[in-house]
């Protein structure tokens, strides 16, 4: 089955780049249970398939860095986005010359995936209450000059207290997610020996299914590929 392909995935970076795929090709019930295997709040999850969140996870805070260059490098190469989390990032390298902003992007809670989700949320709030309605996608032409002010702006907003509650709400979810789960008790099961005279052989199983092929492959060519980059060196930030 699907889910059990899912029960496999092991990071953040995974999770959505598999949650870009499948919005990509339209498959938003398999979004919901990707998200709901990963235990994602319905609110982010309603949130990611109408276009108002970039990523369907929040990484969580940075590590520590020395240098502004090093942060951002690290991050663009976590989030592998070159259409976008590139582009940001490398504006945000050129203007690494102030030393103030520089002190404010070396902030642990200050990210650039966080970035990227202050723009989409500045991007919809320009969508009107009438357009939102509409049952098509409603699509936001933005100047590269209102973005890049809007990725300064993100920088500069004192958001440490939110950011700190948002991780301790990730961490809890975590825990819950990978806590030990109580032994399934036998008692009342009857044997299966006990079934087996008269017992018809089963027919064989169903092949699986187009989409379930697809999204195995989805899923088997991203790991692929985060191993490839792995080898190369690509470090994660998490």
């Amino acid at each position: 089955m699907v889910e059990k392909i899912y029960d496999k995935i092991g990071s953040v970076q995974e999770i959505n780049g598999i949650a870009a795929d499948l919005r990509r090709i339209g498959l938003r019930e398999e979004i919901k249970i990707l998200a709901e295997k990963n235990k994602i709040p319905t609110g982010d999850i309603e949130d990611y398939l109408k276009g108002k969140r970039y990523f369907l996870v929040d990484g969580g805070n940075a590590k520590t860095y020395e240098t502004v260059r090093s942060k951002l490098l690290d991050e663009m190469g976590f989030l592998n986005d070159p259409q976008f989390g590139d582009v940001i990032g490398q504006y945000l390298l050129e203007n690494c010359g102030d030393s103030e902003f520089s002190r404010r992007v070396l902030q642990n809670h200050k990210t650039l995936q966080r970035c990227i989700e202050h723009l989409m949320k500045k991007a919809r709030e320009m969508v009107t209450d009438e357009e939102s309605k509409r049952p098509q996608k409603t699509c936001v032409a933005v100047g590269e000059d209102m973005v890049y002010q809007w990725a300064s702006e993100y920088y500069e907003l004192d958001d440490a207290e939110e950011a700190a509650r948002a991780v301790q709400e990730e961490e809890k979810k975590f825990l819950e997610r990978n806590a030990p789960k109580p032994p399934v008790s036998k008692l009342g099961k009857k044997s299966s020996s006990a079934k087996r005279t008269g017992k018809k052989k089963s027919a064989p199983s169903e092949p699986v299914s187009q989409k379930e092929d697809s999204i195995k492959a989805v899923t088997e060519k991203r790991v692929l590929k985060e191993d490839k980059d792995q080898i190369e060196g690509q470090v994660s930030l998490f």
